[in-house]
């Protein structure tokens, strides 16, 4: 997959970074489900509302709660769009 970075950077609207050690009252977390969590209520393959698309480790299949899961279920939103 080709992306074509100065399209991309010219259609974005705004942008926001956290850096949630710094935040005062986050402090940074992590959670992983154990080997038998079953949830039939996360959404596979993300939500879209209009021109809004969640998606992210919650949505992939088998890798949710890993970095690599968000980053496929990202790849995988692009390709559909």
């Amino acid at each position: 997959m080709s992306l074509d970075l100065k399209a991309l950077e010219a259609s974005l609207l705004e942008t926001h970074f956290e850096d949630w050690g710094e935040a005062a009252f986050v402090g940074g977390m992590y959670s992983y489900p154990n080997l038998e969590f079953q949830d039939s209520s996360r959404q596979r393959g993300g939500v879209s509302e209009g021109r809004r698309h969640f998606v992210g480790e919650w949505t992939h299949p088998s890798d949710f709660a890993t970095i690599h899961g968000a980053v496929q279920e990202g790849l995988a939103l692009a390709e559909r769009l």
